[in-house]
């Protein structure tokens, strides 16, 4: 939001969305436990809430890649899931080539596959951003810094949109809020020369 109100374009990509009829097993479960029914397409619900974050937070149309998840790639249960990278799942060799000023990917905090699998198609430095809710959970700390303090407001509610997510991953909305709050938007980078395009990047190892 910080990157658009400072005059840069800003697309959000989403790489995993793609829509799969009949899931079962571990797949139908991830759709379960978010309180929607077994005949709903559970990535069209997602790639709405993207669109309507993206409204929320005033960035264009996100862009939807159709990949399937990690569930309907052979990983079985959430511990799975966590585990890293099945040796046979080779999805990130299909995942376009990244090309931009500013590259925001995941530092793959909580293991999950999917962001690990997009570290894997990274062609160049990136800035690294703690995956939340995870790091959360792990207590992460990275060294560069960005103050968001200013869009707080505006950030929680565009979160919001994630109507799908909250409950589950946090325990509901306003514990989201509470949790987010808190939450310092941080960063690793493995190029410094990242960290002169935008001047709101505050380097506090």
């Amino acid at each position: 939001m910080l990157l658009a109100q400072d005059g840069w374009h800003v697309t959000l990509v989403t790489v995993f969305t793609k829509s799969m009829p009949d899931p079962q097993g571990f797949a139908l479960s991830c759709q379960l436990d978010k309180g929607l029914a077994p005949d709903v397409d559970y990535m069209a619900v997602r790639r709405d809430e993207d669109r309507e974050f993206c409204r929320r937070a005033g960035l264009p149309e996100p862009v939807h890649l159709d990949f399937p998840e990690a569930p309907h790639r052979g990983y079985r249960n959430a511990q799975d899931l966590f585990q890293g990278v099945h040796e046979n799942d080779e999805v990130w060799q299909s995942l376009p080539m990244w090309a931009a000023d500013l590259i925001f990917a995941p530092q793959g905090l909580g293991s999950h596959s999917d962001h690990l699998q997009v570290i894997r198609s990274l062609t160049q430095p990136a800035i690294r951003y703690q995956d939340a809710p995870y790091a959360l959970r792990i207590g992460a700390h990275s060294p560069v810094l960005v103050d968001t303090a200013s869009i707080q407001d505006e950030k929680l509610w565009a979160i919001e949109a994630y109507q799908t997510q909250l409950q589950f991953q946090f325990g509901g909305a306003a514990a989201m809020r509470k949790a987010l709050k808190v939450w310092e938007e941080r960063f690793t980078v493995c190029d410094q020369s990242l960290l002169r395009k935008w001047s709101r990047f505050q380097n506090q190892p």
